[in-house]
């Protein structure tokens, strides 16, 4: 894999959930890759999408499609897509039962969980897991392998402008996507995939590989043979004639796996410190992450 090493890059918006490993901090380089691509004929694809800090920084595509196999989040972007929606999101979470104190959480995460078991989305739902998203602890969002539920803990935020805060962020994002031809998905990334034309541009943000920190957003665990899955469907890909952005923990089983395809893929090695860490003495962790491109 060659190494090269992109520079400063303002955000068209910010996101509206905080989602662990966002990409805030590697924007001024994602960004200008994206950019060097004429997308104004053809698609922005991103299956990962979590907190869509890269899809929010002003990408201009002909059509984009955005996707999160956590059916939560990936609601809330519907929500998001429509003036109808998005006034009925912001009516509720403007209800002032929404309190940002610890039992009120414990509360809400309870009526949340009750809907889940439900396993239908509606605009309650989506405005509890906004809500939790915002007071929970560094923006966890935690569900159990075995049975699914969510159990993040509250984050004694006490100083957050709460809902005004959210209600503004939801508000750029819903102006944003206004301006957007986009479509939302909630499905596995390989269906998404299969979507893919020549000169579209995806940009491949998996759950990270061997991370000591958080990485599991949905009760299906993304393990080492869906890394491999993945990579192979970046040869795939860049066979179709796509143009391939992928970020991951800098670990040498991800660069042996391009290795692999040939020598056309290029790596990026970068230092990134996230607050991750429950533990005070761990709270800012410096993380080697990589950004592999096929162009």
């Amino acid at each position: 894999i060659k190494k090269t090493f992109c520079v400063k890059v303002k955000m068209s918006c910010r996101p509206f959930i905080r989602w662990v490993g966002g990409k805030n901090l590697l924007l001024k380089n994602l960004k200008p890759l994206v950019d060097s691509i004429d997308l104004s004929a053809n698609k922005y694809i991103e299956p990962f999408i979590g907190g869509g800090s890269l899809f929010l920084s002003g990408i201009k595509a002909q059509s984009h499609i955005i996707n999160d196999l956590n059916s939560d989040l990936s609601f809330c972007y519907q929500l998001l897509s429509s003036d109808e929606t998005f006034n009925s999101l912001v009516v509720e979470l403007s209800d002032p039962k929404y309190i940002n104190d610890k039992p009120t959480f414990v509360l809400m995460k309870s009526r949340f969980n009750e809907l889940k078991k439900g396993n239908v989305q509606s605009i309650e739902r989506s405005a509890l897991f906004i809500y939790l998203n915002y007071l929970c602890f560094n923006g966890f969002y935690i569900e159990s392998k075995r049975t699914g539920i969510y159990n993040s803990g509250f984050g004694y935020r006490t100083t957050l402008r709460w809902p005004g805060l959210c209600i503004d962020r939801l508000t750029t994002v819903r102006n944003y996507l206004s301006d957007r031809n986009t479509v939302v998905c909630n499905k596995d990334y390989s269906e998404i995939l299969k979507v893919a034309r020549k000169g579209d541009l995806i940009y491949l943000d998996p759950p990270y590989f061997d991370c000591n920190t958080f990485t599991s957003y949905t009760q299906k665990q993304f393990d080492t043979q869906s890394q491999i899955d993945l990579v192979d469907w970046c040869d795939r890909l860049d066979k179709l004639g796509c143009y391939i952005v992928y970020s991951n923990n800098n670990k040498q089983f991800i660069k042996d796996l391009f290795d692999k395809l040939g020598g056309k893929w290029k790596c990026a090695e970068f230092t990134v410190n996230r607050v991750v860490s429950c533990k005070i003495n761990g709270r800012q962790n410096s993380k080697n992450e990589l950004i592999i491109t096929n162009f």
